[in-house]
């Protein structure tokens, strides 16, 4: 069994759970034992619906919504003009279709599922590969390439986003979002984190291994935000203090990046 962090190598590593370990040198949690799971149909529609109690389609205003939040964060990073995109695990396309509507004029997607990738072509036109990036040799090069909730999947994020920072071009914006493990889940809550954790997750950022990956592959200006809030995972919400809790707590995560789910942008 190899016990390297896959994203800094380091075979120092403390056990989390069963196949699981917690990187000693930048603190990422990696898992030895990745099961793949398939997205198909079911994925978008029976599964998301059991979730979330509604299909990724209907969904539709909530992703968009956050996908102009997404394009703001990326344009305020770089200065510089942004025409190409990518978008990895693109879905059925509600990022590309915000970016489209927001001056991008070429607008490309890579997507494992065929169902989705369908879906991309059908509805809005994008230029959609129905493939795995792990598996694609060339893909050209983009001013912006994003990967939201995608390279916690890769059995090898770094050289994922190696390949990523190629297909860049100079100044170009990287955006991604992931799990991370400096947040209360596994901070406060780890037996829980570990029980549901997803087996396809090959690792599990923190704020500090983001920064010190992507630099390692050539990235300079970083910028990380909490992705999710969520002030109840640390104190009950029927607690008296727990609105003055709530409010020290948003600071806090707006300052530190705590939180079970990062955004990350970076320019190359």
């Amino acid at each position: 069994m190899d016990r390297s962090c896959p994203l800094c190598t380091s075979s120092k590593a403390d056990c989390v759970s069963d196949n699981i370990f917690k990187c000693l040198k930048c603190g990422s949690v990696f898992n030895t034992a990745v099961l793949p799971i398939a997205y198909n149909d079911d994925y978008f529609i029976v599964d998301y619906l059991k979730q979330y109690g509604r299909t990724y389609e209907e969904d539709f205003p909530q992703i968009y919504g956050m996908a102009l939040t997404r394009l703001k964060r990326i344009k305020k990073i770089s200065r510089t003009p942004q025409k190409s995109i990518l978008d990895i695990g693109c879905a059925l396309g509600f990022f590309l279709k915000a970016a489209s509507d927001n001056g991008f004029t070429c607008t490309d997607g890579i997507e494992i599922s065929a169902y989705a990738a369908s879906y991309c072509r059908k509805k809005f036109g994008f230029n959609v590969k129905n493939e795995s990036f792990e598996k694609i040799t060339s893909i050209g090069t983009y001013d912006v390439i994003t990967a939201w909730y995608f390279i916690e999947h890769c059995s090898e994020p770094f050289k994922t986003i190696e390949k990523i920072s190629a297909s860049l071009v100079k100044n170009g914006v990287f955006a991604f979002s992931a799990p991370s493990v400096f947040g209360p889940m596994f901070c406060l809550h780890k037996d829980k984190w570990a029980a549901s954790r997803p087996v396809d997750h090959s690792v599990d950022f923190n704020p500090r291994s983001a920064r010190r990956t992507l630099k390692r592959a050539g990235f300079r200006k970083i910028k990380i935000y909490a992705a999710g809030f969520h002030p109840e995972r640390v104190m009950r919400s029927d607690r008296f203090f727990f609105r003055f809790f709530s409010a020290i707590y948003k600071l806090f995560t707006k300052l530190t990046g705590y939180s079970d789910t990062i955004e990350v942008y970076a320019v190359k």
